[in-house]
């Protein structure tokens, strides 16, 4: 479904986002479902529909903060918007997630070394640099 709709018909991507939210209603297998909603994002992304793409890879981080594949999604696709749109927000929040793919990622993950030439990239051509995020203190009980 998700190369259908990227490579023969790109403006299909309402109808294939449907179809996986079909999909994920009736899954019941928990690692289907997750590959279902990556899928999703990934298809939305691959189709050119970067806005909401990010909708669907912060659905995944709500629940999977540390899910690598949706932090590269989620930069990638802030990324993408604020070039098309010449959004320096949007661009840092993209760097901002590729820097945590980066820290997470495994060395072997194959988008890892692209993900590192992107960020060396927009620091030289759009002084854009990963911001510092800090956690927010523990309350203690």
């Amino acid at each position: 479904m998700r190369l259908f709709v990227t490579k023969a018909k790109p403006t299909q991507a309402d109808a294939g986002a449907a179809a996986f939210d079909d999909y994920i209603a009736v899954e019941t297998d928990p690692a289907k479902k997750a590959k279902a909603q990556m899928d999703k994002a990934q298809m939305l992304f691959d189709a050119g529909s970067s806005d909401k793409a990010i909708v669907e890879f912060k659905k995944i981080l709500e629940t999977q903060a540390d899910n690598v594949d949706a932090l590269y999604g989620m930069g990638i696709a802030e990324i993408s918007i604020g070039y098309a749109n010449s959004d320096k927000v949007k661009l840092q929040e993209g760097v901002n997630y590729l820097q945590q793919f980066v820290d997470k990622a495994p060395d072997t993950h194959r988008f890892k070394s692209e993900a590192k030439a992107t960020l060396a990239e927009l620091k030289s051509t759009e002084n854009v640099v990963p911001e510092k995020t800090t956690r927010p203190a523990r309350k203690r009980p």
